[in-house]
């Protein structure tokens, strides 16, 4: 084989902190993960496989808390890589690609912390994949124990912190390292304080751990390093790790997932015990009242929140009309003939050229001094028509027949924008009302209580208004103004109260029904399904709740167990165990024969862990 020469990756923009971590995605290519001096968690990938690589990428640092530890990394079931580290605020945080060997990761994501925190900041978190695709997370507490935690379904949700305690009378001073044998259960090894080697392991694969047990030390020498794990062909594990004479120690298990170092001295049983487990879901209907609740007649508290604006203002113009008038005066005929003279409607014109008519006909007495007066008008509309007195002054409309004007007036042009329409309020109204609206909004938003939901379709806004106009309908003006505040309402409940009511509900259900020997595996999950408006403020609501409920087994009840079935054969174990309350199943696993050993110290109770798949929501 022919030796490469070194080439360089360069460095993210933050110079190299702690040492690399290196995984594989599930199309062959690599991925290799490290931290800053900035706390940042950076990564570079290849883009094609065995090749070529990128430039490198961070993916920032869990909220306000940055990287301290070398990240772990693990392979989900469905092949997404995830990464874990510790962040400086004691925690693990956790992050995973979107999708299998894809560039895309979803946000950091915290699993807390131990009930003992993880004082250890230097040592990195281990990670090793279970038989059935669950990932499952191991450190060492400020307890100096260790901790694990695990998917309870394969890509899904994760478990509490637990303890695997911690070697007899020694602390743990390494991080933990993490194999898996070859029937699938995983087995883990630490150094000790006291020099040692000590090892744990599950007792059936992805289930259950059995106690501490120690490797002992090589001859006069006292281990000074983490080990190291690996798997040889025929599927035996091998430990490595530094001594105190500076020389490199191994040890190795002598059958694949066997003891280590030599056959077993003492027979022994692991009885795996399936408990009898019930899902149990109900729906309950709860009130929601504004008035004080009654927790016996399931009553959670509604509220009617209400927000005031500051005060807003809008003009609008005025969209009526003044329609023209005709200018009107008096025509005064005279008659100097001898005999009466009748007049029809004509049009006449004075000095001022405007046209005036009036109406007819009408009969003007024979002289002397005979006259008629009438009421002359202007023909077009408009202040025009006013014409002065005398501006018709003569002869008009028969032999003898002169006639006069006196002052024309009343004559008006037409005015737009001159009256106040209901349509004009309106809309000045609404622009108000769009002003103040989204600040109103939001105030009542936030009104609302992280433990309140809101019912839907019971916003009013406005509710109420206390708007003004400065005119009505009708009034004679160029424009109108309308200012004033709004008011906003809307009815919420406290959301957590009915779930939490509906939770101790099902619990009381299951206690009724399973009896005091059942016990929640996990969460209740609940959920508000129908919520229905009532009368006077009250809110019907329908809670959904499910949860799991799973036999216990005291210690007391594991050890009357083993006394019972010590030195029975496999299958007459077996059929006792199916007639005890709560087993379901029951498997028995030998270190040697077919019968289960006299000492029931040395039979084994592990209790399968049962798990639930959440309800979809």
């Amino acid at each position: 084989m022919t030796q490469t020469d070194w080439t360089s990756l360069g460095k993210p923009t933050a110079t190299i902190k702690l040492g690399p971590t290196v995984a594989q995605n599930t199309d062959g290519r690599l991925e290799v993960f490290t931290v800053g001096t900035d706390g940042t968690l950076w990564y570079i990938w290849q883009t094609i496989q065995d090749r070529l690589w990128s430039n490198w990428d961070p993916l920032t640092k869990p909220p306000n808390t940055n990287v301290l530890v070398v990240p772990g990394v693990g392979k989900n079931a469905d092949g997404r890589l995830e990464v874990f580290t510790v962040g400086s605020d004691g925690a693990l945080w956790h992050i995973w690609q979107t999708a299998p060997g894809q560039g895309a990761w979803f946000n950091w994501f915290s699993s807390g912390q131990p009930t003992a925190s993880i004082a250890n900041a230097q040592f990195p978190p281990s990670v090793a994949q279970n038989t059935d695709g669950r990932l499952e997370v191991f450190t060492v507490g400020s307890d100096g124990a260790l901790w694990h935690i695990w998917q309870t379904t394969p890509n899904g949700t994760w478990s509490n912190w637990a303890s695997l305690g911690l070697p007899k009378a020694a602390s743990i001073t390494s991080p933990p390292t993490v194999e898996k044998n070859k029937d699938g259960h995983l087995e883990l090894l630490v150094s000790g304080h006291d020099g040692a080697l000590w090892h744990i392991w599950q007792t059936v694969p992805g289930n259950g751990w059995g106690n501490w047990a120690s490797l002992g030390t090589p001859p006069n020498i006292v281990i000074n390093s983490s080990p190291y794990v690996s798997e040889n062909a025929d599927g035996r594990l091998e430990a490595f790790a530094n001594g105190s004479d500076g020389a490199l120690w191994h040890c190795w298990q002598v059958s694949p997932g066997g003891l280590w170092g030599g056959p077993p001295v003492t027979a022994s049983a692991t009885v795996i015990i399936s408990p009898v487990s019930h899902l149990l879901s109900d729906n309950f209907i709860i009130t929601a009242v504004t008035g004080k609740p009654n927790p016996a007649d399931r009553q959670v508290q509604a509220r009617i929140l209400s927000a005031t604006s500051g005060t807003g203002q809008s003009t609008v113009t005025s969209t009526g009309s003044l329609p023209g008038t005709r200018a009107t005066g008096p025509l005064t005929f005279e008659n100097t003939a001898l005999s009466s003279i009748t007049i029809s409607g004509t049009v006449l014109t004075g000095a001022s050229g405007v046209p005036v008519s009036f109406n007819g006909p009408f009969t003007v007495p024979a002289s002397p001094s005979a006259s008629v007066t009438v009421t002359g008008f202007a023909v077009n509309v408009g202040a025009a028509g006013n014409i002065g007195a005398l501006d018709i002054d003569g002869p008009c409309c028969a032999t003898g027949i002169t006639v006069k004007n006196g002052a024309f007036s009343g004559g008006q042009d037409p005015q737009a924008h001159a009256v106040v329409e209901q349509a004009d309020i309106d809309a000045a109204t609404n622009q108000v009302v769009a002003m103040l609206e989204p600040g109103t909004l939001s105030a009542l938003q936030k009104q609302v209580l992280p433990n309140e939901a809101v019912v839907l379709n019971t916003l009013q806004c406005p509710s109420t208004s206390n708007l003004t106009r400065d005119h009505n309908a009708g009034d004679h003006a160029g424009s109108v103004t309308v200012s004033g505040t709004i008011t906003c309402t809307e009815e919420v409940y406290d959301q957590q109260a009915a779930l939490t009511m509906a939770a101790n509900l099902l619990e009381a259900e299951a206690l009724k029904d399973f009896g005091p020997n059942y016990a929640l595996t996990g969460n209740i999950v609940t959920g508000v399904t129908q919520v229905i408006p009532g009368s006077g403020g009250t809110v019907n609501l329908v809670v959904s709740a499910e949860g799991a409920w799973v036999y216990q087994f005291s210690d007391a009840a594991k050890r009357d167990l083993a006394n019972h079935i010590a030195q029975m054969s496999k299958q007459d174990a077996t059929n006792y165990l199916l007639t005890q309350p709560g087993v379901s199943s029951a498997q028995i696993e030998l270190s040697s024969g077919n019968t289960l050993p006299a000492d029931p110290a040395n039979i084994m109770i592990v209790i399968k862990l049962v798990a639930f798949a959440p309800p979809q929501r």
